[in-house]
């Protein structure tokens, strides 16, 4: 079958993918040279800028491989470019994902301890030379221009090649800790403006948040300075509650007075009935021999009497309550013994004085009984009742007979009511607390204040994450452990121990900078004179150690794929332009020797370098 040339439509496609795809590759080149050249990146900034390059590089292969595509899968358009969606989905994920893989599982993961520790000296002397604290004879770098494309190229590279060759190393391990003293130092000063001013910034954030709490101390203390005037304020409630409450049982008491009213209007009449017809019933049936039809007649009214005082609503009250009782004098007893005496010829007197001699009373009374039918004898009598008086006090909670205000203030129900009322707005009262406890009450409301005031305090504290006592000075507001926490998360390695947010640039570098490249040198020595057993897996440094041997051979590799695929691709594009542009004819049968000749030229690229 022989391979004719491809349409004019895919081929000039080819040319402008080919075109376009340089431009992102280049990019990625420049990005990492750029990312590496300056220090050892981040682990963030380096996994972005390998997924950005790995997503290119996907392409680029994608675009190499296209080439191959047979004329029949690109005949027509609508075909053509469903081979090339096809081709790209399956290339693009084997090589963004296969580079990762690779890497991971060939170079990063299986890696020894000693790669490990090794490769973090080799990105620490590398970051030392991209910052110019050390000079290495005989090498071909011009520190003179750090950051010009060059010198960034040589050193994304210079990690690489360091790392592979042990004994350019070791012509330095001997002045290691001068490096790296030297390193971390250098760095930190060439870093002193930006460190100053987030050091600033950080001062910045700490005044308005004092003045925040400043204003909170403030207000705290103002409402601490108003417990007299809120012990006013209570105290004329309690006026208030008093003098309110003597005027409700005042109406209380003319209302009750006016339910004994009415029921005297209504029941007073027909308990003078009973009384009446009992006294009649007495008269009919005076004989003895019609005791019992007295009896009976006893009966009648006293059933009706109890079925109509139930009605009055406070119980069965006996008929004799509603009697008036009178004294009788010694005069009148003497009168009346003396009248029946004559009357009965003396024998009055002797039974009389038979009835004493036995103990009885001689007919002689103290007391005699009547009724009425006034309706204020009946008015007194309801308000008098026991029953009554209760039904009073289940209404109001005090007894009918508080005469004034003065032994309503300090009657017990007036204190509980007083107790409940301030405890309903949160000013509690000892249970034996009265009126005349003015300093208890002062006390009391003092206390409620002072809680407020903490509550109050606490809540604003709880907003902001903190839990400050108020009134700090600005010294100890900055030095308080929270705000010292606080600091600390906002400065990260360049916290030391007690630091304020007020110091000039002298305090900062003497108090700030120069411990921090202290302690910074020792960690770094600790870490790379440590036995190789912490960069193990499960060591202290064996993430770190993954880290640095990342940062010194992602970029050697990651460069040479890049430029592999950018020459290649380049090279390709003028025979693709002048396939475009030449008269066209069908091509000699595709051979061995045809398939050799396309390879040649990415064989070159490889082998020449």
């Amino acid at each position: 079958m022989t391979d004719l040339i491809k349409p004019f439509w895919w081929r000039c496609l080819l040319l402008v993918l080919a075109t376009l795809y340089l431009l992102p590759e280049a990019i990625f080149n420049a990005q990492l040279v750029s990312l590496v050249g300056l220090g050892t990146p981040s682990a963030e900034d380096l996994e972005h800028l390998e997924i950005y390059g790995r997503a290119v590089s996907g392409v680029g292969v994608a675009l190499l491989l296209a080439d191959f595509l047979p004329k029949a899968m690109v005949a027509k358009v609508g075909r053509g470019l469903i081979s090339f969606i096809a081709l790209l989905c399956l290339v693009w994920p084997v090589v963004f994902f296969g580079q990762k893989y690779v890497i991971e599982k060939t170079l990063i993961e299986p890696s020894t301890a000693e790669q490990r520790q090794f490769a973090t000296y080799s990105a620490a002397l590398r970051d030392a030379l991209a910052i110019n604290s050390i000079k290495v004879n005989d090498l071909d770098y011009n520190p003179e221009q750090l950051h010009s494309s060059e010198n960034l190229t040589f050193l994304a590279l210079f990690g690489g090649l360091l790392y592979s060759d042990a004994a350019l190393s070791d012509n330095l391990e001997q002045d290691k800790r001068k490096i790296i003293a030297a390193f971390v130092q250098k760095k930190a000063y060439q870093d002193f403006d930006k460190h100053y001013k987030n050091y600033s910034q950080l001062y910045d954030e700490l005044v308005v948040k004092y003045k925040a709490y400043a204003d909170g101390s403030k207000k705290y203390n103002n409402t601490l300075a108003g417990i007299g005037e809120r012990e006013q304020g209570y105290w004329q409630q309690v006026e208030q509650e008093i003098n309110s409450g003597w005027s409700k049982y005042q109406q209380a008491q003319k209302a009750h007075i006016a339910k004994a009213s009415a029921r005297a209007q209504k029941y007073g009449p027909k308990i003078y009935d009973y009384h009446h017809s009992i006294a009649k019933c007495r008269e009919r049936y005076d004989k003895s021999s019609e005791k019992d039809r007295r009896n009976r007649c006893y009966e009648r009214e006293a059933a009706d009497y109890r079925s109509t005082i139930l009605k009055a609503g406070i119980g069965y009250i006996e008929p004799d309550y509603w009697l008036i009782e009178e004294e009788i004098s010694a005069a009148e007893n003497a009168a009346g013994t003396i009248l029946m005496g004559v009357l009965t010829g003396g024998v009055y007197t002797a039974l009389q004085a038979a009835s004493l001699a036995t103990g009885g009373d001689g007919g002689l009374k103290d007391k005699r009984y009547k009724y009425t039918d006034d309706p204020d004898h009946y008015q007194l009598r309801f308000l008098q009742h026991p029953n009554f008086h209760k039904m009073f006090v289940s209404e109001t909670g005090y007894p009918f007979t508080v005469e004034n205000l003065v032994a309503f203030r300090t009657h017990e129900t007036t204190q509980n009511k007083l107790r409940a009322h301030f405890a309903s707005k949160g000013l509690q009262l000892e249970s034996n607390w009265n009126v005349n406890q003015r300093q208890a009450f002062a006390n009391a409301v003092a206390t409620k204040v002072t809680n407020e005031a903490n509550a109050q305090w606490q809540s604003e504290m709880r907003k902001r994450g903190m839990s400050l006592e108020p009134n700090l000075s600005w010294v100890a507001f900055q030095l308080h452990p929270q705000i010292q926490a606080k600091i600390a998360d906002r400065m990260g390695d360049l916290y030391v121990k007690n630091i304020r947010a007020d110091w000039n640039k002298k305090n900062f570098k003497d108090k700030v900078l120069d411990p921090n490249i202290a302690k910074r040198t020792d960690k770094y020595l600790a870490m790379l004179n440590s036995s190789e057993g912490k960069f193990a897996d499960g060591g202290e440094y064996a993430e770190y150690g993954k880290q640095a041997l990342r940062s010194v051979i992602i970029p050697p590799i990651s460069m040479s794929l890049s430029l592999f695929l950018i020459c290649l691709t380049f090279s390709k594009l003028p025979l693709k332009l002048w396939q475009l542009i030449k008269p066209q004819q069908e091509k000699q049968p595709t051979t061995a020797v045809s398939v050799l000749q396309k390879l040649i030229m990415p064989a070159l690229i490889l082998i020449v370098p």
